[in-house]
């Protein structure tokens, strides 16, 4: 079943009041971790209608290796209309 992706990129608290309300309002959501798993959980962009990425307090400038990891991904969704 497609759902829609959302994508928490939290290091600190992560987002899940605001997937728990998605959920409630019946939306067909899936739940990504982007700090803990990077792309790895929702690389395929046939399983997605559409995707949340949520903020963070981490910043582009620390590099960490899942933000060029996130950054792609966002890039090839954009590039394939998605």
């Amino acid at each position: 079943m497609k759902t829609i992706a959302i994508i928490d990129c939290a290091i600190d608290e992560l987002a899940i009041a605001c997937y728990n309300r998605l959920l409630q309002l019946e939306f067909p959501v899936s739940y990504h971790s982007a700090p803990d798993f990077g792309t790895s959980t929702f690389e395929d962009l046939n399983n997605f209608f559409g995707a949340f990425i949520f903020g963070s307090n981490s910043n582009i400038r620390d590099k960490e290796p899942w933000h060029n990891d996130l950054a792609k991904w966002a890039l090839s969704a954009l590039k394939n209309d998605f």
